[in-house]
């Protein structure tokens, strides 16, 4: 299997690990926002 070798990789990957890990909660107290009703992306 091929490997990702580049300047800064060994970096990155202590990056990655020295923040602590949470789990997602979803709190039924505040839904997921609805979309917006006109995007800007939909306008033309």
């Amino acid at each position: 299997m091929p490997t990702l070798e580049f300047k800064g990789k060994q970096f990155i990957y202590s990056h990655h690990l020295s923040f602590p890990f949470r789990e997602l909660k979803v709190d039924a107290a505040n839904p997921t926002p609805r979309p917006a009703r006109n995007p800007r992306w939909m306008t033309t």
